[in-house]
């Protein structure tokens, strides 16, 4: 029989008491299966389902560092022997004879990869679901921080983290025709962002994630979510190739443009907000000459936002961010950005000539996702399908693992309570996830101004952050402490 802790609390019984088995004097142990039950379910006790039963005492002997839990028999009877080939087993069970709790995750960017793993970590089995023919590289730079780095750490990915960042030695901001406006040194960009933070390559990120997860998760790529059946006891998809997986839980990942939240929750259109931006980024094959090794140049004017990043490596990456109104319906984007931005000089023409070399270009709307919920039944959605802060608030990629790494703590937490799990997970990401949103609609209005007076007031505060005595107080304020 299995009783609520308030049940037990009500009648003054305390938490983990063992309570003996009465049975009738002279009774036989078969006996237990006659008993009547009324009085019992009439207080409230109920039966478990056993599935449950041995989830929450295995992740109770994990908790408790028992990995290995012995067998405990009672002493044999007197003159009795077991009955040979019986099927009595003397050996500890093992974890793969314990039922395994499973996740089908849609999506293997960040916040796939990273659910696969903490979810790994708290004894899940997991298969991700992946649109793209293959994992994706590159991406724009990302400072990785907050609730994402602590995450990292407790996952034990942070070294490994940390060997794929870099650090950006100069950040130079140029007018339009390539001139200098000012630039910070790394000391100075150092201190604007915190010492418990990174600067990565979002493709990095996953590479880092992926090489953690792909030997003990199966991962399909080129398969899209079609259909979704859910009951009290399980999660059905159908996926794009004609299979259909059950599982435990179904967990979202599947960034902006979700299927998971379209099939869960209704269209796309219902929850995004436009921002009225867009955003374009590729890998370039060579470095502009008028960018140094290791630094990033950037310029803003009437609208318009271009950026080149040097790794360091050899690696360099193109980044433009524009205002909507400059974009027109139906036009490929090779075109949009040569009609855009084609008047600019700096290293504007070289960046656009690399877009004719390169494999693969990024291009979306700017839009965060608006959703009063984000988990139905055995569904939940998470990183930017849940919530998408956008780059404007610069916290997508340590929000997504942040996430992950949360939702792995609220099931182990919750051992076959599935949506007690979900709702706790969301009560404690929510309110990090509306801020940034906060934050990121507040930037919107700053970002590439077409007024040059509003561009030089949004570059003030950095302007002033070049400045000698301001750098060094920034720098003993946050870095040395």
């Amino acid at each position: 029989m299995w009783a609520p802790p308030e049940l037990l609390l009500r009648h003054g019984l305390p938490l983990g008491m063992e309570f003996g088995l009465r049975l009738p004097d002279g009774s036989a142990p078969s006996g237990m299966h006659d008993a009547d039950v009324r009085a019992a379910l009439a207080e409230g006790l109920t039966t478990r389902p056993l599935r449950e039963t041995l989830a929450d005492t295995w992740s109770w002997l994990q908790a408790e560092g028992d990995r290995h839990p012995t067998l405990m028999r009672p002493p044999p009877t007197p003159g009795w022997t077991p009955p040979r080939n019986s099927g009595c087993s003397t050996s500890s069970p093992t974890k793969e004879e314990l039922p395994a709790m499973r996740a089908i995750i849609i999506g293997a960017g960040i916040a796939g990869l990273a659910t696969a793993l903490r979810l790994h970590q708290i004894g899940w089995d997991t298969l991700i679901v992946e649109r793209a023919p293959a994992r994706r590289g590159g991406g724009y730079a990302v400072t990785f921080g907050g609730i994402g780095y602590d995450a990292a750490e407790r996952m034990g990915i942070l070294p490994d983290l940390r060997a794929k960042s870099f650090d950006t030695q100069e950040l130079v901001y140029h007018k339009s025709d390539g001139s200098r406006r000012f630039a910070l040194d790394r000391a100075t960009i150092a201190a604007t962002t915190g010492p418990r933070s990174i600067t990565i390559l979002r493709g990095d990120l996953e590479a880092v994630l992926y090489e953690k997860v792909r030997d003990h998760t199966e991962i399909r790529f080129g398969a899209t979510l079609t259909a979704i059946d859910q009951d009290d006891h399980a999660v059905r998809v159908t996926l794009s190739d004609g299979t259909i997986e059950e599982a435990d839980l179904l967990i979202g990942a599947d960034g902006l443009h979700s299927a998971t939240r379209t099939l869960l929750f209704g269209p796309e259109e219902d929850f995004l907000l436009d921002l009225e931006h867009k955003v374009a980024v590729f890998m370039l094959d060579r470095r502009p000459a008028a960018v140094a090794s290791g630094a990033t140049g950037t310029l803003s004017s009437r609208g318009r936002t271009a950026a080149v990043i040097s790794v360091g490596d050899g690696r360099n990456v193109a980044f433009f961010g524009y205002r909507a109104d400059h974009a027109r319906p139906d036009e490929d984007i090779a075109t949009q950005l040569e009609r855009v931005y084609g008047d600019l000089g700096w290293v504007i023409p070289e960046a656009l000539a690399g877009l004719q070399r390169t494999d693969s270009v990024y291009s979306d709307t700017i839009s965060q996702v608006v959703a009063p919920c984000w988990s139905s039944g055995r569904g939940v959605l998470l990183g930017d399908a849940a919530w998408c802060v956008t780059l404007f608030a610069g916290y997508g990629s340590a929000l997504a693992v942040g996430g992950a790494d949360r939702l792995g703590t609220e099931l182990a937490a919750h051992p076959g309570d599935i949506p007690a799990a979900l709702s706790a997970w969301e009560a404690a990401i929510r309110p990090e996830a509306e801020r940034k949103q906060k934050l990121g609609r507040r930037v919107k209005g700053v970002y590439a101004p077409a007024n040059p007076a509003l561009l030089w007031l949004s570059l003030l505060p950095l302007r002033l952050a070049s400045l000698p005595p301001v750098r060094r107080y920034m720098t003993r304020r946050f870095i040395k402490g």
